[in-house]
Parts: C-alpha cells; sequence; structure tokens
C-alpha cells in the first residue's frame, strides 16, 4: 500500500542505524485486525539474521511489535483487538489469558517498549517500540530480533531505550 511505501521510506535510516549499532535484524510492522504485518527489514550485520518477509504476519500476545503497537491504543480498541486474539501457545513463557496480557500491555506503555522473551520461539528476543503520530497513536512498531544469546534479558532496558529515543 503507499502509506506503507511511505512509512517504510520516512523509517529506513532509523532502521538501518539500529540494525548497525545492534548487529541485528530491525523489521517496521503495522496493525492489522488482530495481527501484526511486516513491511520491511533492515537485515542483520553480523552472519546470523532472523529472515522477516515483507507481508508476513506477526502474532500480536507473542511479539515486541505487537505489544508496542497495542500498548499505545486507546483501551476501548485495544480490548476490542484483544477479544479477538486466539492466545496460542508456543512455549512455556508464552502469554495465554487475556488478563495476563492486559497486564503486560499495561507494563509495555510504562517502560515505552515491548519483548518477546522466547514466546514465540525458544532462543530468540524481540525488543521494539511503538512510532507514533503527531497525535500519539501508534502507526507502526520497530523492533530487532536475534538469538536471546545477542539479545540477553539484562540489556532489554538499554536496547529499549534505544528504540524508544529512535521513535
Amino acid at each position: 500500500m503507499k502509506e506503507h511505501k511511505k512509512l517504510l521510506e520516512a523509517s529506513l535510516d532509523t532502521m538501518q542505524r539500529l540494525s548497525n549499532e545492534l548487529k541485528e535484524s530491525v523489521g517496521l510492522a503495522v496493525l492489522q485486525a488482530e495481527e501484526a504485518l511486516v513491511i520491511g527489514q533492515s537485515k542483520s550485520t553480523n552472519g546470523f539474521g532472523f529472515h522477516l518477509t515483507v507481508g508476513q504476519s506477526i502474532k500480536l500476545h507473542t511479539s515486541a511489535p505487537g505489544k508496542s503497537l497495542l500498548a499505545r491504543l486507546p483501551q476501548e480498541e485495544q480490548d476490542d483487538i484483544i477479544s479477538r486474539i486466539a492466545f496460542t501457545k508456543f512455549t512455556e513463557k508464552t502469554i495465554i489469558t487475556p488478563k495476563a496480557f492486559k497486564e503486560e500491555l499495561k507494563r509495555v506503555k510504562r517502560q515505552g517498549y515491548g519483548v518477546d522473551e522466547c514466546e514465540e520461539l525458544e532462543g530468540c528476543h524481540c525488543i521494539g517500540a511503538s512510532i507514533k503520530d503527531k497525535d500519539g497513536r501508534p502507526v507502526a512498531a520497530i523492533w530487532t530480533t536475534g538469538p536471546s544469546s545477542h539479545l540477553p534479558k539484562e540489556k532489554f532496558a538499554e536496547i529499549g531505550k534505544l528504540f524508544n529515543e529512535a521513535t
């Protein structure tokens, strides 16, 4: 879509800068119904990279971009989307109830970034933040994905701050 192309073009420099700094893949996604849609990627520079495909759907309840997008929506809209999510369990860390997910979204909103700590794929972490329009509404999410050994939990706050500053 035309607006996705504009958003991607406006985000490419930031995505590349973050990818170079972290040496990990950086993705860009937008909200689409009860999933997020990948609209772009800046590839890892470390020899190992998480591959995203433009047009790929991402689960909201297990992903940093999904959480980042939902956490900034008005409560009524957030609740409507959550009511339509199938809380599929992928790993022992997957959030599988609307109540727990709503608590997670409150945390994401407070800290300003979302994380996926092996919630869909063992050994894979994601950290990201929403990109907001002039009214504070989330229009996209930007995030990094990589092996948990490259993106350890101890670095979540530091990396989250990078993404907050970039958005």
